[in-house]
């Protein structure tokens, strides 16, 4: 029986990402959905030794350039390899691909801060396209404390799953349908996305369902002990015919409101080139109230007369609030029932504007009208209260700064970090302050967090050059980028700690703050006692003096997308010992924007082989009587026995604890883990065979494994509320728990 279609390559590209505390309350997870892919990793520290010796860290510098170095032992072993084998190279493969060179200077300014890297968990592959995903903190039923997520699937489903900690699978909490006709225009296509969004205080999730309508999920909390699954409700033919809200672009929650409050960008007439002359500002903003009980959604004021090309909105904290919408060509601040402010950043905005549109670029300055910076499609995102990171679909990269107060916005700065001076081309001639890596094309963005970066930890002193007011703290945020084509990256950004809200660091608010709740309105905006507004943070410098912020490369993730142009070849036989199909490469072109590039897909993977033994010989001189053929290795599994109690990184929300890369020196876990130990298990027919990884391998002749017996399977237990890593071998008879000694801890007979 043959299938019609049949999956070589899982999907590549990264459509949504979601940060959480998925598998536990301490674990710092990421979730990644590449088509119909789930995807979990966890974020762990780097050290620096680690970085030195895999020589192929992000934090670099490209080039094809050959690095100044002498020969070591391998470069010889390969030297003489190459002698004794006399392998002729074809020209194709002497092109000379990027190496990867360490950034001595980097290294000098990454002393206080932390590495770090991503681990993939675990992945699954669901039945159906994910459309949109979001998290709920601290509703897991199953692990008290971790998070549920909610992922919409097209058209219009919506499913609520959390992690099963005794499967270590994913379980489905809940199911809710909305593929109804009721909810359905006469033309209907598969291009919609089915957003889904989280009140800030947990009330309720929102998913928007095809163009008119929206579905409403209250939400229960694990901490009030109410496990009931509550039915979900959208808004009905007539509610949306009396709000007139149809053609939904963009929603987000406002945290600024003790009830349910949502923002909908909406265009209630839709628009189009043949019309711009008479119906430009054509968008519209309205700020919706919630009601779970009474199950209805209530218009508190709309904002009208936006650009028709305005797509996304961004909700602000305290202290300016209020929300960013984004358009094609300008910026737009609305806060208090008003537009508060507007810039464009291109002249191209001027042409076809709208009445509204036009007034307010005559009344108003516009200091960016001649950047030529297009945000089409741009994915956008905080960092700190008053700094916006914005990539749009060329790959530029802009810093926008906002300067102002509750009662708005009054200006803006914008430091173009990576711009293409010819509307794409090649990225050689792209303007880059930062490193050219981050140029990508964006389709999410995740915040991981934020840390302090003490002044004291050994920070170069050329970081320390900022003015802030005293305070020479830095902080550290983490990010995710996620790209459909080319490198998604892990990323952070170092600005100074007083730009970051305190309450991210720890509980401890700064003494003679004043919170929102004990504070007048009256007083914040008429009070000339004080020229700035403290709510829980530092003082907010108002000053058109802008804070510089410094990139950082951690980690990046392959996205081998989309595939343009494909084709099919053999490897070369000289330095493949395989042959035949399964000695097949394809070779496609791939990526986005300034990421493209070719990508190999091979069926095995061919390492480079620096030294090898035979085992099976070995082992036959030890063992008489069995034959060579019974003693070859059949599977190898690498496991940890030992405790691993301790924390690796302080996290904005919760600690996340990592194990030690395979590579890494003995001296490095050793200064952390002198109980715990690396085993690599290698079976045969007839025996088992345990070695322990220190820089080599190393045979330990008694570990508690079952040594004269072919072992079937070997895993590693950690306990619940237990530090401690045991190891399972499960042979035909038997099952061996084996920890730190030299005999196993519990034996089981079948």
């Amino acid at each position: 029986m043959y299938s019609y279609v049949k999956e070589i390559h899982p999907p590549s590209s990264v459509d949504y990402s979601c940060s959480c505390n998925f598998r536990s309350p301490n674990s710092s997870d990421l979730i990644l959905i590449r088509g119909n892919l789930f995807q979990l990793y966890t974020v762990i520290e780097r050290d620096q030794e680690c970085v030195d010796e895999l020589q192929s860290n992000p934090i670099t510098s490209i080039t094809t350039e050959k690095p100044k170095s002498t020969k070591n032992e391998v470069d010889d072993f390969f030297s003489d390899q190459g002698k004794k084998l006399n392998i002729n190279k074809d020209e194709d493969e002497l092109i000379p691909y990027p190496e990867f060179d360490v950034d001595e200077s980097y290294l000098d300014k990454s002393r206080g801060e932390k590495l770090f890297g991503l681990r993939l968990v675990n992945q699954w592959s669901l039945m159906g396209k994910i459309k949109g995903i979001s998290k709920v903190k601290n509703a897991s039923k199953s692990i008290k404390g971790a998070d549920q997520i909610i992922l919409s699937f097209a058209q219009a489903k919506m499913s609520v799953v959390e992690f099963d900690h005794d499967t270590q699978s994913i379980l489905t909490s809940s199911i809710h349908f909305y593929e109804h006709e009721r909810y359905q225009r006469q033309m209907t296509t598969e291009d919609i996305d089915n957003k889904i969004e989280i009140d800030p205080n947990q009330a309720c999730a929102v998913m928007q369902v095809y163009h008119n309508y929206l579905a409403v999920l209250p939400l229960t909390s694990e901490s009030t002990g109410n496990h009931e699954d509550n039915s979900s409700f959208s808004n009905n033919k007539r509610n949306t015919d009396e709000l007139q809200i149809r053609n939904i672009r963009d929603m987000v929650f406002l945290s600024d409101y003790n009830e349910p409050t949502l923002a909908i960008l909406y265009e209630p007439t839709q628009t189009w080139a043949g019309t711009l002359n008479v119906l430009s500002d054509s968008c519209v903003v309205a700020i919706a109230s919630i009601d779970i009980e009474s199950e209805s959604i209530t218009i508190i004021y709309k904002v009208n007369d936006l650009p028709y090309d305005t797509f996304r909105l961004l909700p602000l904290p305290k202290p300016i609030g209020g929300m960013i919408a984004l358009s094609s060509t300008s910026i737009i601040h609305i806060g208090q029932g008003f537009i508060t402010f507007m810039n464009f950043t291109s002249t191209i905005g001027t042409v076809g504007s709208g009445k509204h549109t036009k007034e307010w670029i005559k009344a108003n300055e516009q200091p960016f009208l001649n950047l030529n910076w297009r945000l089409d499609g741009a994915q956008a995102t905080l960092i700190g209260f008053r700094h916006i990171a914005i990539w749009n679909e060329l790959g530029e990269l802009g810093i926008v700064e906002l300067f102002g107060d509750l009662r708005g916005v009054n200006k803006i700065s914008i430091n173009m970090l990576i711009k293409s001076p010819t509307m794409g081309g090649d990225l050689s001639t792209w303007e880059c302050k930062v490193d050219p890596k981050l140029a990508l094309v964006s389709s999410t963005i995740s915040d991981l967090g934020c840390f302090k970066i003490e002044p004291n930890s050994g920070l170069d002193s050329s970081m320390n050059n900022y003015k802030t007011s005293g305070n020479t703290n830095r902080a550290q945020v983490l990010l995710f980028v996620g790209t459909p084509g080319g490198y998604s990256l892990l990323v952070s950004a170092i600005l100074n700690s007083n730009q970051v809200d305190q309450a991210l660091f720890s509980s401890d608010i700064t003494q003679n703050t004043v919170t929102s709740d004990s504070m007048d309105l009256d007083d914040m905006l008429y009070d000339v006692s004080n020229t700035s507004i403290s709510l829980g943070v530092d003082t907010f410098d108002t000053s058109s003096k802008s804070d510089e912020i410094e990139w950082r490369i951690h980690d990046k993730l392959i996205c081998a997308a989309p595939l343009v142009q494909i084709d099919i070849g053999e490897s070369n036989v000289g330095r493949s010992i395989l042959k035949g199909d399964d000695n097949l490469e394809l070779v496609g072109s791939v990526g986005i924007g300034p990421q493209g590039g070719l990508v190999s897909i091979k069926k095995y993977i061919r390492p480079s082989v620096l030294a090898s033994f035979d085992i099976s010989q070995n082992q036959a001189k030890l063992r008489p009587g069995i034959s060579v053929s019974k003693l070859s290795p059949k599977r190898v599994w690498n496991v940890c026995v030992g405790d691993t109690s301790f924390s690796s990184f302080q996290y904005s929300v919760s600690d996340s604890k990592s194990f030690l890369s395979f590579s890494q020196k003995q001296k490095n876990y050793s200064q952390f883990h002198s109980s715990w130990k690396e085993l690599v298990v290698v079976t045969s027919e007839t025996i088992t065979t345990v070695f322990k990884a220190q820089g080599e391998l190393v045979e330990i002749p008694r570990t508690g494994f079952a040594n004269n017996e072919p072992t079937l399977y070997v895993g590693q237990l950690q306990l619940k509320n237990s530090n401690n890593i045991l190891a399972v071998q499960v042979c035909s008879g038997f099952i061996n728990v084996i920890g730190e000694g030299k005999n196993p801890i519990q034996k089981f007979y079948c």
